[in-house]
C-alpha cells in the first residue's frame, strides 16, 4: 500500500521484510524471493499451467477462473465480496486492484476485454481467497 510522504517522518517508515522469517516457528535462511512480473507473456503463459481445484489459503495465492459468454459482451461488473486484496487480470488485461475495504465493493469490466466464448480470468490474492466471483449488471461503489 502507501506511505506518509509529506510528515517529518517519511525516512523512518518502512515496508517488506524487516525480521526473520518462519515456517514451523524455524528461522528460514538461504532462501531466495522471485518477482512476479504480471506482463502481458507472463498473464498469457498461465494458461497451459496445471491449475487445483480452489482452496482457501491465508498468503498470496494465484487463482484461475474462466466465463463463457454466448452472446455479444457487454459492460459488467466483477463483484469479490469475500476476497480481501486481489489483483484480477482478464484475458491479459489488467482490470485492477480489489480491496475488501472499499470504497467500492465491485470492479468494472468494459466489454472490450471481454470476448465471446471463453474469457480467462486469473485473480492474484495477497491475503485471504475468496471462494467465488461474481459477475453482476450494476456497481457496487460503497
Amino acid at each position: 500500500m502507501g506511505r506518509d510522504d509529506w510528515r517529518d517522518h517519511i525516512n523512518t517508515e518502512i515496508k517488506g521484510l524487516f525480521d526473520d522469517i518462519l515456517i514451523d516457528n524455524k528461522v528460514q535462511k538461504n532462501w531466495e524471493i522471485f518477482p512476479l512480473d504480471f506482463k502481458l507473456d507472463f498473464v498469457n503463459k498461465l494458461k497451459n499451467e496445471k491449475w487445483k481445484p480452489l482452496e482457501a489459503y491465508k498468503s498470496p495465492a494465484l487463482y484461475r477462473a474462466t466465463l463463457d459468454i454466448k452472446d455479444t459482451p457487454k459492460d459488467t461488473f466483477l463483484k469479490l465480496d469475500d476476497w480481501h486484496t486481489v489483483f484480477v487480470f482478464i484475458n491479459g488485461f489488467n482490470l485492477g486492484r480489489y480491496w475488501n475495504y472499499g470504497p467500492a465493493k465491485t470492479l468494472y469490466v468494459p466489454s472490450s476485454v471481454l470476448k465471446k466464448g471463453f474469457n480467462d480470468i486469473y485473480l492474484f490474492e495477497t491475503n485471504l481467497s475468496g471462494n467465488y466471483i461474481e459477475f453482476v449488471n450494476l456497481p457496487n461503489l460503497g
